[in-house]
């Protein structure tokens, strides 16, 4: 008798388990759901500068109707509306949220916006094709380098690039980061600056060659993995401190892709060139294994960069690792040689020379014309 009350009311206990859930299952029909989410609805993550565009946001994994609260993290940039309207104010990015209660929780969903500048052909055309290699990006309005046709690919790269640049107006600081990886002399260098006199920006590159013992020279060549399954996938971030008090604005944001190289060059001039720590360059490199990014760790401490210990508390020169990807932060660490005076010289010397060049070129039409005068008079 008692073994057939055990099975009895473990048989009740089984119903009333399948029961109760079942009526969890009608609960969540009836819009009692523990796990409602907001999804904001746009068709496009851009606007024109003066212009709107409308988005919306839907409620799932409950039936209740909800009013949606819509905010952006920088309204001088891009506004939102009450109703979803996002109206264009300045280029920039920002995030825009929509934020509702369900459950007696708040839920909300984020999407990023651009606003961007009026079209124009010559935008249009940069944008859909290199010129000299070099494109155009509506989003943060910058000029970056077509990585794939680039005619720069076929080059390589190496120090005499470096110790050319301040002589055609190019003045960076940079760091070469050096290791070792299956037989391969590897090099991951980061440049930021000022390019020619209407540009300023920064680069990542990625770089090999076959290992050997022998020193570098200004004339050792490091090229781009030919291999594409080598390459690594970056994204980089430039911020400019343009009034000098230690207050850095984000100029733009490249792409998070697989690439070699990484660029960005913003229209402006810094207020000094050399050293450029008004800039600081923030990015990931993410490589095939935790190896390889171990040693490009390695590489990073040999350059003066510290660990940190998160990558939301990342310090001026440091770097956080999270598996294979590499997160970093420069701004003051330079191994560029210090050739501003070098190039003022240069370019002093130049201008005299070009000065005399033009006075020469006066003096002998002056003399010129004095004879074609006197022979007129004489005849």
């Amino acid at each position: 008798m008692k073994k057939y009350i055990t099975k009895t009311l473990a048989v009740i206990f089984s119903l009333l388990t399948v029961f109760s859930s079942l009526g969890a299952v009608f609960a969540l029909a009836a819009g009692e759901s523990e796990n409602a989410a907001v999804n904001i609805i746009a068709e496009t993550d851009t606007v024109t500068v003066g212009k709107s565009i409308k988005i919306s946001a839907s409620v799932t994994g409950t039936e209740e109707e909800h009013e949606i609260t819509w905010t952006s993290s920088d309204p001088g940039v891009v506004s939102v509306s009450s109703d979803g309207t996002v109206k264009g104010v300045s280029v920039g990015k920002a995030v825009i949220t929509a934020s509702t209660r369900a459950d007696d929780k708040e839920i909300q969903s984020q999407a990023e916006m651009y606003c961007v500048k009026k079209s124009t052909p010559i935008r249009n055309l940069l944008s859909n094709y290199n010129f000299f290699s070099y494109k155009y990006s509506f989003k943060d309005d910058y000029i970056y380098t077509d990585k794939i046709n680039s005619w720069q690919a076929f080059f390589g790269y190496a120090k005499i690039y470096d110790l050319l640049a301040p002589y055609m107006f190019m003045e960076y600081d940079y760091v070469r980061v050096y290791f070792e990886y299956e037989g391969q002399d590897k090099m991951v260098q980061l440049w930021k600056g000022q390019y020619g006199l209407f540009f300023f920006g920064c680069e990542t590159g990625y770089y090999s060659k076959p290992h050997t013992e022998k020193k570098d020279g200004v004339l050792t060549f490091y090229k781009r993995p030919d291999d594409k399954s080598e390459w690594c996938r970056m994204q980089t971030t430039l911020w400019h401190d343009s009034k000098r008090n230690g207050d850095y604005e984000r100029v733009f944001t490249t792409p998070d892709e697989i690439t070699w190289w990484s660029t960005g060059f913003k229209r402006g001039r810094l207020k000094k060139v050399e050293p450029a720590k008004e800039l600081r360059q923030t990015g990931v490199v993410t490589f095939d294994n935790e190896e390889v990014a171990a040693l490009f760790t390695q590489g990073l401490i040999e350059c003066g960069f510290t660990k940190s210990d998160s990558r939301q508390d990342l310090k001026t020169d440091s770097f956080y690792v999270d598996g294979a990807s590499v997160y970093y932060s420069w701004q003051d660490i330079s191994q560029a040689e210090a050739t501003m005076g070098v190039k003022r010289t240069a370019n002093f010397l130049f201008a005299a020379n070009a000065i005399a060049m033009v006075l020469g070129i006066a003096l002998l039409i002056f003399n010129l014309l004095s004879l074609i005068i006197i022979g007129l008079i004489i005849l």
